[in-house]
């Protein structure tokens, strides 16, 4: 993507599993992860965010990808030399979800930037360590991110009831926890609606929108900038189905990074928190000093940028426990593999946030 720095582009799983494996091997060793370094970590300081420059630079292999808004955090830390200060270098892989979750379990990808899905649960329930440690963005009060309707298949409106039969697209089908969102709003306002009835398919959140706009689905979770193109072509209608103000995505944090490594885990955190706080509040999208960096990062033009609704990014970082609540849903489409549902000591690593929130001390 232009303008964006330290980003190694993945063509084919194997490849991408040796890189990940020769990076991770370069960095994991160099920080111990004892219980006196922990207790450092966590302990509080004057402000929590501050930069903190590691003694010795440290490598962080992230799974992210790219153009998307939902990545703002990470691309203003990165335009603004956040991860600099940290004494951090970051190399990237554009993986999909289903090759994150491996390579996290099995340390050889420190974090990825993921969504809550029954995939993530499963790898989690398998006992690897792997946990949520901190959020992405949300959607706004007024996003039109979120579900959008192909007029064409809903000639009498949409309703809950309208979408049985529908073909509908999401990032990871079925699995995705807009999903559960979306079929709580369906069986609220349509009870008799089962959960074979809705019809979900896998599309790259990238190609969504487009699709929509072509005709290749009835339904569709639409991000931004996407969302910014349905909102300008009348094949589609956006529904508010009533989603959560707190992040659906975050970042997953292996368990040889979050525990074996943490101070170079909250170094990262502590420069996505700082970018977070600095640049992406309020409408930072006609912020001068933020625009056009942000732009440049997901390779469109400041003007195009400006046309699109803001994101949420709340400056408390709440992690969003609630979520765990789509485990029945999941279990009932017989899509978890782990015997008794997980509790949120062992989905979340809390610690980061945590210190992170803590008030200035002097």
């Amino acid at each position: 993507m232009k303008g964006r720095r330290l980003r190694t582009l993945v063509a084919v799983a194997v490849t991408s599993v040796a890189l990940v494996t020769a990076a991770c091997g370069s960095g994991a060793s160099s920080s111990g992860g004892g219980s006196e370094a922990s207790a450092e970590v966590f302990a509080p300081t004057g402000d929590p965010l501050a930069p903190r420059p590691l003694p010795q630079k440290e490598k962080v292999v992230i799974g992210i990808g790219n153009q998307l808004e939902v990545y703002a955090q990470f691309m203003m830390a990165t335009a603004e030399g956040e991860f600099e200060k940290e004494n951090l270098e970051i190399q990237t892989e554009d993986l999909p979800d289903t090759e994150k979750m491996p390579l996290l379990a099995q340390g050889r990808l420190d974090l990825g930037f993921a969504a809550m899905t029954a995939g993530l649960l499963n790898s989690m329930g398998s006992d690897t360590g792997v946990k949520w440690a901190f959020p992405g963005s949300a959607y706004g009060p007024e996003s039109m991110q979120g579900y959008w309707f192909n007029k064409a298949s809903f000639p009498n409106g949409v309703t809950p009831s309208a979408l049985k039969g529908k073909t509908i697209l999401t990032p990871s089908g079925n699995a995705s926890i807009s999903a559960y969102y979306l079929w709580q709003w369906v069986h609220a306002g349509d009870p008799s609606i089962q959960l074979s009835d809705l019809n979900f398919k896998i599309m790259k959140p990238t190609e969504i929108a487009v699709a929509m706009t072509n005709g290749a689905a009835d339904v569709a979770q639409v991000t931004s900038p996407g969302s910014a193109l349905l909102e300008n072509d009348p094949c589609c209608e956006f529904v508010d189905t009533q989603f959560p103000r707190t992040a659906l995505i975050g970042y997953v944090g292996s368990k040889d990074f979050l525990q074996d490594r943490p101070e170079v885990a909250m170094a990262f955190f502590r420069a996505i928190a700082r970018s977070q706080r600095d640049y992406l509040q309020g409408d930072y999208h006609n912020n001068p000093e933020v625009a056009p960096k942000l732009a440049q990062q997901m390779g469109i033009t400041t003007e195009k940028l400006q046309s699109l609704r803001p994101l949420l990014f709340d400056p408390t970082f709440p992690l969003g426990t609630e979520h765990l609540a789509a485990q029945q849903y999941w279990r009932d489409l017989g899509l978890l593999n782990y015997p008794t549902n997980l509790t949120e000591e062992q989905v979340y690593d809390t610690r980061y946030v945590e210190t992170l929130t803590k008030s200035p001390t002097t």
